[in-house]
């Protein structure tokens, strides 16, 4: 079935099919796909002029593809820069923006650059549909999240026969590899 694409197709991810996101829009401009999922943040802080904080850094939202690591929704002219583990640095514009600078606790919406691993940092999502003139809201849990590891008894058998040729560690060697001497 893919034949019939022609040669434009050259990658297939699976959580960017289902929800779309800044890099798929960057890489497939006008083919008028609307992003399936966005994140609710909140202004934390006003730091300087031209510039918030918003509480979205790498432990919410996929900060490994680059900057800007999301895209504000409807303030086209603010320019998310790196951010930290707990918060994304926003630099404000006025281009085309409300002239009423955000304040702390303000909602604000993004779309991540990459959405496969911010979906899997979530334990719930907000499942939002739209039916004509109902719309519902439901809480759903993140299936892809806290993948369950199962050990079994093989898994300790290259571990001990590890420690069966061991060195001893010596005294003044680092915590972590004294601990290896059980």
């Amino acid at each position: 079935p893919f034949e019939d694409l022609g040669a434009g197709v050259h990658q297939v991810s699976p959580g960017t099919v289902l929800f779309h996101d800044l890099s798929g829009e960057e890489q497939n401009p006008g083919v008028d796909l609307l992003p399936a999922a966005v994140l609710m943040t909140r202004v934390v802080s006003r730091p300087k002029a031209g510039m918030v904080t918003l509480d979205c850094g790498s432990k919410s939202i996929a900060a490994e593809a680059g900057d800007p690591a999301a895209y504000v929704i409807g303030r086209p002219s603010w320019t998310p820069v790196k951010c930290s583990e707990e918060h994304l640095p926003v630099r404000l514009g006025t281009e085309g923006d409300d002239d009423t600078p955000p304040s702390r606790g303000d909602v604000v919406y993004v779309i991540p650059r990459h959405i496969c691993p911010t979906v899997n940092l979530a334990e719930e999502a907000l499942l939002v549909e739209n039916s004509g003139n109902r719309k519902s809201v439901t809480v759903v849990p993140v299936s892809a999240r806290g993948h369950e590891l199962t050990l079994t008894p093989s898994c300790y058998v290259p571990f001990e026969s590890e420690l069966s040729h061991a060195q001893p560690v010596p005294e003044e060697a680092p915590h972590w590899k004294r601990q290896r001497q059980l």
